[in-house]
């Protein structure tokens, strides 16, 4: 330790604060050391943290990804459906010897049909 007072005295220090100095530039070291290892810590904390949230929110997601391809999967259904019962009116509608009103009857059994199943749907059927 003396060896370090007489260098701090060499680089112009007075002899008296030689020593002050010394245990100042420790507290000083010693606690950059104790802010360095607290941010290393903290950091350590929040990844593990973070690894933590996004292992439930994954989770989560899969969980809700599979309930809306259940709902996709039963609104193709429920669509299909549809779309056959619209194609048997369609195809068991009364034909009459005049090709446009065999038509428009067609089309307006369709909309019959979709506007029965759709009482609120502002959209137009593929007709």
């Amino acid at each position: 330790m003396t060896w370090i007072i007489e260098q701090i005295i060499a680089l112009g220090f007075p002899e008296k604060y030689a020593k002050a100095a010394l245990i100042g530039f420790g507290v000083v070291a010693l606690a950059v050391a104790a802010l360095a290892f607290k941010i290393s810590y903290d950091r350590s904390v929040i990844v593990k943290h973070d690894a933590k949230v996004e292992k439930k929110v994954e989770a989560k997601t899969a969980k809700v990804d599979a309930q809306i391809d259940k709902q996709h999967a039963a609104d193709a259904a429920l669509q299909a459906s549809e779309n056959n019962s619209i194609q048997k009116v369609i195809e068991n509608a009364p034909h009459s010897t005049s090709p446009a009103s065999t038509v428009r009857q067609r089309y307006y059994e369709c909309l019959r049909l979709w506007q029965s199943r759709h009482p609120s749907s502002s959209a137009t059927p593929t007709c």
